[in-house]
């Protein structure tokens, strides 16, 4: 578990580990401490015989007691090793478990994936190239300008997300996502998902996925 902050390091290490395994990091410790790691690169492996495994980080804070745990911030960081887990595999990051909403603004850019990743649960859906699963979107989740290499084995950046909050009319719904628009005051059911006005305006599982 880590809390703090991780830059300027490079390895080539085989990793191994259950979950939240990641080349650089594995799980955020505390729920509202910070969780960077900026300018690192990884060209060894991750493999990880449960969920969360990502080329630079395993996965951010787990506790159904957070739903408003502050996101990781993964900035300017290579990978070009082989990526596995059964699901919620990112090629920079396995994900965000337990962020129902973010409050605060968290930060995946200027990223770049050159490896694989391989899921090795049938049918996993929380397979993507730059990251595993999010549990949800809204507009303090910053992530822009990172690149996947055709062929990695994904065939989408981000590979499923539970709540999506966007005001973007007639947004892509993929299978398993509630898609919402705080800002109608209409919110869904669990508890995390509190405040009005978090909404996004784009279509970041559709017509914006590329700028992702």
């Amino acid at each position: 578990l880590f809390n703090g902050t991780i830059s300027d390091c490079v390895s080539y290490a085989d990793v191994y580990g259950y979950g939240f395994v990641g080349g650089i990091v594995g799980q955020k410790g505390q729920s509202m401490g910070n969780y960077d790691i900026t300018n690192c690169a990884f060209l060894g492996t991750v493999t990880a015989t449960g969920r969360y495994a990502g080329g630079i980080a395993g996965g951010g804070y787990y506790a159904g007691s957070a739903p408003n745990t502050p996101g990781a911030v993964i900035q300017n960081c290579y990978v070009s090793g082989a990526i596995t887990g059964t699901d919620c595999v990112g090629g920079i990051f396995g994900g965000e478990p337990s962020q129902l909403q973010a409050w605060n603004w968290s930060l995946i850019q200027d990223n770049t994936f050159y490896g694989t990743v391989t899921s090795t649960l049938e049918n996993a859906a929380g397979v993507g190239g730059i990251i595993g699963s999010m549990a949800s979107l809204n507009r303090n989740n910053i992530i822009e300008n990172n690149y996947y290499a055709e062929g990695c084995g994904a065939d989408k950046g981000i590979g499923n997300v539970l709540y999506l909050d966007t005001s973007y009319e007639n947004p892509a719904h993929p299978e398993g996502c509630t898609v919402f628009d705080s800002s109608t005051g209409n919110l869904p059911e669990p508890w995390g998902i509190s405040q009005l006005d978090k909404n996004r305006t784009d279509d970041p599982l559709g017509t914006d996925a590329d700028k992702l």
